[in-house]
């Protein structure tokens, strides 16, 4: 006699992702967004349903086409704040018993107290080096920031830098889950030849002071000859600093600013470009705000290798020969002009990312089975 395997159902919680929709699947906008996306699908496929609570959805709850994913609204957006406190109440009550939180935040540890009241297990999902550490002069975030991290059921690192921070730093326990990738997504997508990339170096995110576009300008300047073209929209509030970067591209012959691009879209200028420029910076301690790189992962599907100023997430730029973490614009520019104008080597190096990569496609049974274990593995 067969015995019928029980279907894992998870929520996952992704109060401040930004816009998350359904339409025959999840559409993202950003790197958490895509990693919630790749999540559900995995569970999906092995037979699992999914739920995603979040603040940034227009219905009720909507339902892919799979009937597999819902997307429920978190609360009312209009709604005053008690309100808001009842239907979160009322949310994680009637949630599955299985709860993946996205990130840290104010409304996330209210969630994994709630979680554990009404007997739950809730893990966290770590999106950002600066979780890992204590912030001066930030009393309050740095109090909730821990007090998630010990209320959940388990921290999910998503590198072996972030878990030694986190021991290093805060005490905590974590396991390493590495961020993954859909490789189905790119294969509808034509493979360019190396002659027929005509963008020499891409840059994608968000522009904003943190993100150091500048340094893709001084760049430029550095490096008439080669073409830039940089993807991302102003941050919330800062359409002066978006407008002021925008004004100095268009002083420059080789720069060319897209703004905001649908991210499917992203992936089409990816496998028209030779390199990706990353040039976030830091902002505590010598650590970015970065975590590990969504857009790393889809530069390498795309086959290309990555040039970053500061992150380098366990090291897997220079041990994977699949870019280079520079130390300063001078030995950047000398990079970008060799692996745009040389073939066998960009070559070489556009090889060895589809290998890397390859390694964390979202549709890897060993990767399903290892992520449905840390989220209802009941042990303590």
């Amino acid at each position: 006699m067969h015995t019928k395997k029980k279907q894992t159902s998870v929520t996952f919680v992704a109060p401040s992702s930004g816009r998350v929709i359904i339409d025959n699947g999840v559409s993202t906008t950003g790197g958490a967004e895509a990693q919630i996306s790749y999540l559900s699908n995995m569970i999906v496929s092995t037979g699992g349903r999914v739920n995603i609570l979040t603040a940034n959805v227009g219905t009720e709850s909507s339902v892919d086409g799979s009937n597999k994913i819902s997307v429920v609204k978190l609360w009312s957006k209009r709604a005053p704040a008690p309100i808001k406190v009842i239907q979160l109440i009322h949310r994680v009550m009637t949630s599955d018993s299985y709860l993946y939180i996205r990130g840290i935040s104010i409304v996330g540890f209210l969630i994994a107290i709630l979680s554990r009241i009404f007997l739950k297990r809730v893990v966290v999902g770590l999106t950002s080096d600066l979780n890992c550490v204590a912030i001066p002069g930030n009393f309050w975030r740095n109090w909730w920031t821990k007090a998630t991290l010990r209320i959940c059921s388990k921290v999910i690192a998503q590198t072996k830098d972030q878990q030694k921070l986190l021991s290093q730093n805060l005490g905590v326990a974590s396991v390493v889950f590495p961020s993954v990738i859909e490789l189905s997504k790119f294969d509808a997508i034509e493979n360019l030849d190396f002659a027929s990339r005509d963008v020499d170096v891409l840059w994608v995110s968000t522009v904003e002071p943190r993100k150091g576009i500048e340094n893709l300008l001084s760049l430029a300047e550095m490096a008439p000859e080669l073409t830039f073209r940089a993807i991302g929209g102003p941050a919330v509030g800062g359409q002066n600093y978006f407008n002021a970067i925008q004004e100095k591209a268009n002083s420059l012959n080789n720069v060319y600013m897209s703004g905001f691009v649908d991210p499917d879209k992203v992936l089409v200028w990816m496998k028209r470009s030779k390199i990706l420029l990353h040039t976030s910076v830091p902002v505590h301690a010598g650590l970015t705000k970065e975590g590990f790189p969504n857009v790393f992962l889809e530069s390498w599907a795309s086959g290309l290798m990555v040039v970053s100023l500061f992150v380098n997430p366990d090291g897997v730029l220079d041990s994977k020969d699949i870019g280079f973490r520079i130390n300063s614009l001078e030995e950047a520019a000398t990079i970008l002009r060799k692996y745009t104008r040389i073939e066998l080597e960009w070559r070489e190096l556009s090889m060895n990312c589809k290998d890397f990569v390859n390694q964390r496609n979202s549709e890897n049974v060993a990767l399903k089975t290892s992520l449905i274990e840390i989220l209802t593995d009941t042990k303590q």
